[in-house]
């Protein structure tokens, strides 16, 4: 779970929002696809502005279905 919606919950089963998602550009690329301007609700940032600031230098690509 990434997000639910601007909620903040921390138990031992589960953290809300994601910890570490802000450090994960094979998140954050795919997210700004879908949700660019969601502003996180720990951070008040967007997603666009973290992916912008993020320093995970990780490759992501769409994935391209082959024609067989």
């Amino acid at each position: 779970v990434l997000f639910y919606d601007h909620l903040i919950l921390y138990t031992p089963e589960l953290i809300v929002p994601h910890k570490q998602l802000h450090k994960r550009r094979f998140i954050l690329e795919p997210l700004k696809e879908i949700a660019p301007d969601f502003i996180h609700p720990l951070f008040s940032i967007t997603i666009n502005e973290m992916a912008i600031s993020c320093t995970d230098a990780g490759k992501v690509w769409k994935y391209e279905p082959v024609n067989a």
